[in-house]
């Protein structure tokens, strides 16, 4: 298996299938993962309006809707040629106002931005010019998959949020992955087992162990992938 997003698998798997619609259990099968792990992406392309459900039997089974390309507004961004695809893009207007003879005079254009340029635009609007080219706030951005991990593989752009905040077990856990992870760069990832048993060593409980690491992927301060040996993270940069 690759190591693409789970979410982007599973919508694969759903367009490709014979079948008009598939359960988790035969998706979990398909793309050798557990259940729970799919019923947790499955119902976050459910919220996008990416997949729909229906009833069979007494099972939940999942399937792309028809509709989806007519309601996905395909544009590219103005700066930089990203494709939005009906995921997060902004829609600015420029509107010009010349009095002088012989300009053009008043008109209004409008421009599509991707998140990432528009992230740009505000901090240049703001004169932060520091802040330009790092997205700290990307892991809550609705973009496609394959502009998230152009993001996670460029080590130029900076992702992860601010740690001045992180205090406690959440920050012992984070320092726990970078520690892990360096010790071995070459792998894809920590994985989940050995950070949980890591953390268990050092006095955290298995339990709380597994919902600060969640709670760290949820708010952008590591990355989470699926390999072959199971959910993998490394600590966004």
């Amino acid at each position: 298996m690759s190591q693409r997003s789970v979410k982007e698998q599973i919508t694969d798997r759903l367009r490709s299938s014979s079948e008009p619609a598939q359960s988790a259990q035969q998706l979990a099968d398909d793309l050798d993962v557990s259940i729970p792990t799919i019923n947790s992406y499955i119902e976050e392309l459910v919220s996008e309006k990416r997949v729909a459900t229906t009833q069979i039997g007494n099972a939940t089974a999942y399937y792309i809707p028809e509709d989806e390309s007519r309601t996905s507004t395909k544009h590219a961004c103005k700066k930089c040629g990203r494709i939005t695809d009906g995921y997060d893009s902004v829609k600015l207007e420029e509107s010009k106002y010349f009095e002088n003879p012989g300009d053009e005079g008043s008109t209004t254009d409008f421009y599509i931005l991707c998140r990432f340029c528009y992230n740009d635009f505000v901090s240049w609007v703001w004169n932060d010019s520091g802040m330009m080219g790092e997205y700290p706030g990307v892991h809550s951005w609705n973009i496609a998959d394959n502009q998230m991990e152009e993001v996670r593989e460029d080590p130029d752009i900076k992702t992860s949020p601010s740690t001045e905040h992180l205090e406690g077990q959440h920050a012992e856990l984070l320092e726990l992955i970078k520690s892990l992870y360096e010790d071995d760069e070459e792998t894809a990832g920590v994985p989940k087992e050995e950070i949980i048993e890591d953390a268990v060593d050092t006095g955290m409980s298995e339990r709380v162990a597994k919902v600060r690491l969640n709670e760290l992927h949820q708010t952008g301060y590591v990355w989470q992938r699926l390999n072959l040996s199971g959910l993998t993270y490394t600590p966004a940069k």
